[in-house]
């Protein structure tokens, strides 16, 4: 027996020394925590795995694993509960107002780049590599691609990783089709279900952002030339050069989209086992005999700092209902005013509350992070989004009737009760029971599938086999336009030549049944 444990573990540090020895650099630059912690568990699994893992960000984290190495960056606050509702105004989904917001986020990108390009934390990671090269880079896609200039220098494989629904001007590089007709742009209202104004205005949305990344792109090249020197290629070469991306989504939500072998959904990393909730809190759940309403929208914003006359509506709207209501609300003196089936709290553990037997339903306002734990547990949602993707997830859940719209400045006592008895119908429940298995049963939970892939990524010398090789065909190639012309063309000389015979045969036709009925051309 002792002969074959000793078998065992000679075998276990056998193979494990083909995945503990890896290098991982992580490069973030946007300090919003939901972002980071959308992949934090895939950093740390890969720690726990005996990776050394380096991760660049803004976020400290504690009791990290020994193998998880921070290198911080500052002189940016992080995003977190410092946004007012004024600062999101205004609340609609123009044309004009997504490219507002994502020129607000290329200029806060923009302040990223130049910190974090020139912090010390670059050359840190130079000399690292000099002395012990890194394996493989993991780099947040999202607004800017300044980082992908470091890639380079250290020369090695980099698997991209975006936190939201992947933005156009990812997709050329994995292979990716470009389809507005169905494909809805990352910060539209739209689902994949559009009709014909919506999917014009789509199809507006996603090729005048492509336009305007190429701005963002030529902006980037001269930072990153600056930093690195001229010889540095253009962000849209080296981007060709990735191996994989990693997409925080999952088509059991997000609808029906086109994948490459380069496109990985890892919806859910996030997800963690249950957690005891705490003692005041559960004996609410246990004791909330009509069910529980969750209302959470988040932390980024402060939700104290909504208009007035909203939370007035809100406190007589959950007066109404015979739900208990946990509301997480950052104010305590809230608790004050609001009816007795309401508990107010500035802080809640959301998944482990969510997934209570005794929730009903939850009101959202839709961020990423919120709308995979709806859809993990499987529960009914009102969404009232905000900003960004917040709206693009309303859609996904209303259309596959799980969950439905109320905008903030149309909130109501009347309408909140209205929407409450809306989402408990029984169609509501199934399909958010439906939606929910489908998100759960796959053949590697997300965090496997990402592992799996890194690893995979690693030790194949950054998935080579797997790479698109449509990224230097030209654009009417790809397409197959020169094949079309070339059809086009043999098809009208064909038409030419066989007009032009016809007409010689017709021609020859006509002389001969002259001659036979002229008798004077006969006799002659």
């Amino acid at each position: 027996m002792d002969k074959v444990i000793r078998i065992l573990i000679a075998i276990a540090v056998f193979c494990s020394a083909f995945v503990s020895c890896s290098r991982i650099l992580v490069l973030f630059y946007h300090p919003g925590p939901s972002h980071f912690h959308s992949y934090y568990p895939l950093f740390n699994e890969l720690a726990e795995r005996g990776h050394n893992v380096t991760v660049l960000s803004y976020q400290h984290v504690n009791g990290a694993h020994k193998n998880y190495n921070e290198l911080l960056l500052s002189d940016i606050p992080v995003i977190n509960g410092s946004i007012t509702y004024d600062m999101m105004l205004p609340l609609d989904r123009s044309l004009f107002t997504m490219h507002a917001e994502l020129w607000e986020l290329y200029n806060l990108a923009e302040f990223e780049r130049d910190l974090a390009l020139h912090s010390p934390q670059i050359d840190l990671i130079l000399e690292a590599h000099r002395k012990q090269p890194f394996d493989i880079v993991l780099v947040e896609q999202f607004i800017t691609e300044f980082y992908l200039g470091l890639i380079h220098k250290l020369n090695v494989s980099f698997i991209g990783f975006s936190t939201c629904a992947l933005p156009p001007q990812y997709y050329s590089p994995i292979n990716l089709p470009d389809l507005p007709s169905y494909v809805p742009f990352a910060f539209s209202e739209y689902s994949w279900d559009m009709n014909l104004y919506e999917r014009t205005v789509n199809w507006l949305t996603v090729k005048s952002w492509k336009l305007l990344y190429k701005f963002i792109q030529r902006r980037d090249n001269e930072e990153i030339r600056k930093r690195f020197g001229n010889d540095i290629p253009g962000v849209a070469d080296i981007a060709k050069k990735i191996s994989l991306t990693f997409v925080n989504q999952h088509y059991s939500y997000t609808g029906p989209k086109p994948l490459s072998n380069q496109l990985i959904e890892v919806s859910g990393l996030h997800i963690k086992p249950e957690e005891p909730i705490p003692q005041k809190l559960k004996e609410i759940l246990d004791n909330a005999k009509n069910g529980v309403l969750l209302v959470s929208w988040g932390g980024n914003v402060k939700s104290s700092s909504m208009p007035e006359h909203i939370q007035h509506e809100l406190v007589k709207g959950f007066a109404k209902l015979s739900l208990q209501v946990i509301w997480k609300w950052e104010n305590v003196s809230m608790q004050e005013i609001v009816s007795k089936n309401v508990f107010t709290t500035p802080w809640l553990s959301q998944q482990d509350i969510l997934c209570h037997p005794n929730v009903k339903a939850f009101w959202t306002h839709g961020g990423n992070l919120g709308t995979i734990e709806t859809v993990h547990c499987g529960k009914p949602a009102i969404i009232t989004p905000f900003y960004g993707d917040q709206y693009l997830n309303a859609a996904a859940l209303n259309r596959r009737g799980m969950g439905f719209k109320l905008d903030l400045l149309e909130i109501t006592a009347d309408k909140i009760y209205d929407a409450v008895q809306k989402i408990l119908q029984p169609k509501v429940v199934e399909a958010a029971k439906k939606v929910s298995y489908e998100h759960r049963n796959r053949l590697r939970s997300p965090l496997e599938t990402a592992v799996w892939w890194v690893e995979h990524t690693i030790a194949t010398g950054g998935f080579e086999l797997g790479k698109a090789y449509t990224t230097d065909m030209c654009w009417f190639t790809y397409h197959s336009i020169d094949a079309i012309t070339l059809i086009l063309l043999s098809l009208i000389s064909a038409t030419y030549i066989l007009k032009a015979l016809l007409t010689q045969l017709f021609k020859c036709c006509c002389c001969r049944a002259r001659n036979v009925h002229d008798p004077a051309k006969k006799h002659n």
